[in-house]
């Protein structure tokens, strides 16, 4: 969970364990986990299209009181669509891979499509959702517009992801979302989990949204938030001067050793002498 969403929950809930928590592309249920772990949410229910990935999301780690997973995809309507993976399966969509962007072969498979909407229809223990999270590789619009009356009534906060890089045959846009959300009532809120490509692009991020009735008041201090790489270059210098400084002291024990040595050996002389 990125610091941003960590904070403005923490914010909203007084850090209260209430309510539920949606996982849509749950993968391998570290998000999930790292949601029920975080004391937010009693409860999350993790959603998986792939049926390879939704047997790994049961069974490394084996599934947590208070997590529920349900194999299947969520969309704009119900339905069959293929799915698409290649050998990374966090890159499966229910969107072709434009050419180039697939790593290895890629493989399709049929899965079952639902609107949130008509799923929580058919659930009526799943109340007071506190927390919609998206990605779906290029597809999150599709989950947004099926979830719209779950925001309508629940207001929930909503993470979502933004892609800059062209990977997907008929992605959705970050200004697509922002337009969505914004005639549904939401603001975008904050951005986090910043990707760029090794020649400093823009590659994705996460974009947390909030219902506009929700007032935040921003005050200092302000927190400065860098991207992986440059949290990788600090602690690559850290780590070097960490280093530094473990040779400098070596080499100063050394010293104080061979001065004790000296040391030692000087008033055995003396004592010699004396005698």
């Amino acid at each position: 969970m990125n610091r941003s969403l960590h904070l403005l929950l923490d914010y909203l809930a007084g850090g209260t364990s209430a309510g539920i928590a949606i996982d849509v592309g749950a993968h391998h249920g570290l998000f999930s986990r790292a949601l029920l772990e975080s004391g937010h949410f009693a409860k999350v229910v993790a959603f998986e299209a792939n049926p390879q990935t939704y047997e790994k999301l049961n069974k490394t780690p084996p599934t947590q009181a208070g997590m529920e997973t349900v194999n299947l995809a969520l969309g704009d309507t119900d339905d069959e669509l293929e799915l698409y993976s290649d050998s990374d399966s966090a890159t499966a969509s229910l969107l072709p891979y434009l050419e180039g962007s697939q790593r290895g072969a890629v493989h399709s498979t049929r899965v079952s499509v639902k609107r949130l909407d008509n799923f929580l229809a058919t659930r009526p223990d799943l109340s007071q959702i506190r927390l919609l999270k998206i990605d779906t590789q290029g597809n999150d619009l599709s989950v947004l517009r099926g979830a719209t009356a779950t925001l309508e009534v629940h207001r929930p906060i909503v993470q979502t992801e933004y892609i800059f890089l062209p990977l997907y045959v008929g992605q959705c846009t970050p200004k697509s979302i922002e337009s969505f959300m914004k005639t549904i009532g939401y603001s975008l809120y904050s951005l986090g989990d910043i990707h760029i490509s090794a020649q400093g692009q823009l590659a994705f991020c996460d974009a947390i949204f909030k219902p506009d009735e929700t007032v935040m008041t921003s005050t200092p201090p302000y927190i400065r938030i860098d991207d992986n790489a440059s949290y990788e270059a600090q602690i690559k210098i850290l780590t070097q001067t960490c280093a530094d400084r473990l040779s400098l002291i070596n080499g100063l024990t050394n010293e104080v050793d061979a001065l004790r040595s000296a040391r030692s050996s000087l008033l055995q002389r003396i004592f010699s002498w004396v005698r």
